[in-house]
């Protein structure tokens, strides 16, 4: 007997995440540029790493060696190579022109403008991959109850989506029917790939036969009714 397709029923279990990870930041250096004026006649070389002090006390640093032109006479030799803080965290934004110095005779340098980027180290809570599951997990157990009973086409399909926030399990299921023969005792119902088997006995008990059909979704214009003798 042809089976009937029944409405396609969706249900949706949708749980919060509650975060109890923690996720650290570590602090961020600040960084900078340092302007280089050469008042004399030689040609001045600074290493990498070469320290400068501030007014604040937080120490400045090149990030690579320079050389700085010698001056002629008419002007001085003048070169802007790139600086970090040496302290990690928002004490190394120093301020423009905290950095002033003068080395030796010849050697002056200055950062004309701010160094930024420092961060202080930070932490938040986070949603931990466990939380994540436990969530979902939580979802799933609120569609059991809303999943129909009896006979379906496929095993249950799920689609899932999580978040750092939200899990949601989304089942989808194809419910079938079919039309139990008048005087007929069924013994077993079973689905097998796309047909229904219905295995039954006539009343009077002397004929047993098994009814397969493919899936329909218009319903029958009969009824089969088994001969009860």
């Amino acid at each position: 007997m042809p089976a009937i397709l029944l409405p396609v029923r969706t249900v949706t279990g949708s749980v919060p995440v509650k975060a109890t990870g923690v996720k650290q930041y570590p602090a961020i250096t600040a960084s900078g540029t340092l302007t280089i004026t050469n008042g004399g006649m030689l040609v001045q070389y600074l290493p990498a790493g070469f320290l400068l002090a501030s007014n604040s006390g937080v120490e400045g640093a090149t990030d690579e060696s320079v050389t700085v032109p010698a001056g002629n006479g008419e002007s001085y030799g003048t070169v802007t190579v790139s600086a970090y803080a040496m302290a990690a965290g928002r004490n190394g934004n120093i301020p423009a022109y905290s950095i002033n110095r003068i080395y030796g005779t010849d050697i002056f340098v200055k950062n004309t403008r701010v160094f930024s980027g420092g961060r202080d180290a930070s932490s938040i809570t986070s949603a931990a991959d466990s939380d994540k599951q436990t969530a979902l997990m939580s979802a799933r157990s609120q569609t059991t109850s809303q999943q129909p009973f009896g006979l379906h086409l496929k095993p249950w399909s799920e689609v899932t989506e999580v978040s750092d926030k939200q899990a949601r399990a989304i089942p989808t299921c194809q419910p079938i029917t079919d039309h139990i023969p008048t005087r007929a005792h069924v013994l077993s119902i079973r689905v097998r790939e796309t047909r229904v088997v219905l295995t039954c006995r006539g009343l009077a008990g002397a004929c047993e036969r098994t009814e397969e059909g493919r899936p329909t979704s218009r319903r029958p214009s009969f009824l089969r009714t088994l001969p009860s003798g």
